[in-house]
């Protein structure tokens, strides 16, 4: 083999090892299939673009864009990325909610019981929970 081809291949796996692996530090498997998901927020109460998604307790996805759907700002879409892998059904929920005492903000989805399930694309419906020190709160008052 020439040098010329081995500098070359050399280089192509370099740069394959290089997606791969920034790709592996933001939590990606580029060999997993994934489904996006939308949901309509009025508050989006400090959600990222980098929060998961849990799904009965279990780290399923992140949250991958937040945009304002207008101008001034009283509405936003999430997309978010779950594994295809995972059916949600149609009457789930996708609730913004402290994830933490410290407030940091999750997306949690609780699964209702169709028999239907979403396809890509789909826009699921929104709320948002209490914020844990509320919780806290709430308890310790009466």
């Amino acid at each position: 083999m020439k040098t010329e081809t081995k500098i070359g291949i050399v280089g192509i796996l370099s740069i394959a090892i290089l997606v791969w692996g920034i790709n592996f530090l933001k939590g990606k498997n580029l060999f997993d299939k994934y489904n996006t998901y939308y949901a309509k927020y009025s508050n989006i109460g400090g959600l990222l673009p980098t929060s998961y998604v849990f799904v009965n307790g279990m780290k399923v996805g992140k949250v991958t864009k937040i945009t304002s759907m207008d101008k001034e700002l009283k509405n936003f879409l999430v997309s978010f990325d779950i594994p295809a892998s995972i059916n949600i059904p149609t009457n789930s929920v996708a609730e913004v909610y402290s994830s933490d005492i410290l407030g940091s903000k999750a997306m949690r989805i609780l699964m209702g019981d169709a028999t239907t399930y979403l396809s890509e694309n789909d826009t699921l419906k929104s709320s948002t929970g209490e914020s844990m020190l509320s919780e806290i709160e709430n308890i310790l008052n009466p």
